[in-house]
């Protein structure tokens, strides 16, 4: 759970958020403090900090600067403002960084009692 400033698709505005789970094709669940809401929010649409909003983008009143109480390594670094999905991994017992991911469970060819109503 970091803090970050995301941009809605809803609006086009910007809005602190929290961001609460990570997925494999580089978006993030945002939670939306202010408002109680969430969205699926693109990587490129969350920052750490308001100097990274593009310059005209509308930003919500309620928006404050937010820094990352966590610091880890980038692999792939285009821009150091960007919000490092790296940076949501906690340091466990044996010092090696985790990060908690969604796991799918498909179930196939369920089969199950006939004519039951």
């Amino acid at each position: 759970n970091d803090a970050c400033l995301a941009k809605s698709s809803e609006d086009g505005v910007w809005y602190n958020g929290i961001v609460t789970d990570v997925y494999g094709d580089r978006s993030a669940l945002v939670y939306f403090m202010d408002y109680g809401n969430s969205e699926r929010v693109e990587a490129g649409h969350i920052v750490k900090v308001v100097e990274c909003i593009p310059n005209g983008d509308r930003v919500d009143p309620n928006v404050q600067q937010v820094m990352s109480r966590k610091i880890a390594p980038t692999l792939q670094s285009t821009s150091s403002e960007k919000v490092n999905f790296l940076s949501l991994a906690t340091p466990g017992e044996d010092g090696l960084l985790t990060l908690t991911a969604k796991e799918t469970l498909s179930i196939k060819d369920l089969k199950g009692p006939i004519g039951v109503t």
